[in-house]
């Protein structure tokens, strides 16, 4: 039985930033496209993030994240902040607008079309992940903006997939 890695870029996903603030009170975040909903009462939904990110650390600390879901008008100058360098060496809401909601974690001000406050439920081993399961606590439409796909990343923006990604694939 074979496994065809190229199976796995027919899945359909969205690109969001996960954030959460840290032990330090520093705010941290970092790109994912593993974000769903799994349950709709209560709203429980799902990420899958790399275990050595420092967003993985601080939501591990917190036991609560936001999610901003991103605009097709998002830049790759945002994206490849978020999505390919570190919190443990930069600030990266520093450079860029962002909110903070009612328990204090940042969200993307702008390029943003809808954020989620999520407490997590449930912690998973998966590997070199940490899935976290929580319920969702706060929600809220911010843009008519489309959503941006994973597809419209790489097809479109011509992006690439950071190398801690669950969707990471060497071939």
């Amino acid at each position: 039985i074979m496994i065809d890695s190229k199976a796995f870029h027919t899945l359909s996903y969205g690109l969001y930033v996960i954030s959460s603030v840290d032990d330090e009170g520093r705010q941290v975040g970092c790109v994912a496209n593993t974000f769903t909903q799994i349950a709709s009462t209560p709203p429980l939904v799902s990420v899958s993030l790399n275990k050595d990110n420092a967003t993985t650390r601080a939501i591990e600390h917190s036991k609560r994240y936001n999610v901003s879901v991103l605009s097709i008008e998002a830049t790759m100058e945002l994206i490849g902040c978020f999505g390919f360098k570190s919190s443990y060496d930069i600030d990266k809401f520093a450079e860029f607008d962002h909110v903070e909601c009612s328990r204090c974690i940042p969200y993307l001000g702008k390029y943003c079309v809808a954020r989620f406050c999520v407490d997590v439920r449930e912690t998973l081993d998966a590997a070199t992940h940490t899935l976290f399961i929580g319920e969702v606590v706060e929600s809220e439409v911010l843009t008519n903006d489309e959503p941006m796909t994973y597809s419209y990343y790489h097809e479109v923006l011509r992006g690439k997939t950071p190398p801690k990604a669950a969707s990471f694939n060497p071939d």
